[in-house]
């Protein structure tokens, strides 16, 4: 498993937000791009983050760091500094295949769902999640498939979910 940040796996149980969390939530709304994403939502922000940072298009980019870097606003400051530098590695794509997919235009758009897996126990501050990504390129190849474990934090309800900590699998 490929690590960014701190990822917890311990406990099982699960205790969703419910929607009473959300309506005392008084965050503010994201900027554009991110304006349409729902700052009390964490499940929203993790899966908004997870599809901005692995939807590829290797013809505009010199590698995955300037996906990370395009899902900042929904990032924790300090996990967006210290995981752009691994963005190269979450998840393995090889300088050979990044670079045939550059030569072909080959973009991969990110489909990303919140399973149902156990997580540790939500707080109203800090949230787990496994989620499964699909990237599915433009040319004939088959998807890409592989399993995210996901930390969500914010400082109070005041504040947006963000995401802290990842780890890929698959």
């Amino acid at each position: 498993m490929t690590v960014l940040g701190i990822v917890s796996t311990a406990g099982c149980a699960q205790q969703n937000l419910g929607p009473a969390d959300d309506k005392r939530c008084t965050a503010a709304r994201f900027e554009a791009p991110f304006a349409a994403i729902d700052p009390c939502s964490a499940e929203a922000v993790l899966t908004a983050a997870l599809a901005t940072m692995f939807t590829y298009t290797p013809a505009t980019q010199s590698d995955q760091r300037a996906t990370f870097r395009a899902a900042t606003p929904l990032l924790e400051p300090e996990y967006a500094t210290r995981g752009e530098a691994g963005a190269t590695v979450v998840l393995t794509v090889t300088a050979t295949t990044w670079q045939r997919w550059q030569t072909a235009s080959v973009s991969l758009t990110a489909e990303v769902h919140v399973t149902g897996d156990d997580h540790p126990v939500d707080t109203d501050t800090v949230i787990h999640r496994v989620l499964a990504l699909a990237l599915q390129p433009s040319d004939s190849t088959p998807a890409l498939a592989f399993t995210a474990y996901a930390t969500a934090r914010r400082v109070d309800r005041s504040r947006p979910w963000l995401l802290s900590a990842l780890g890929v699998t698959g």
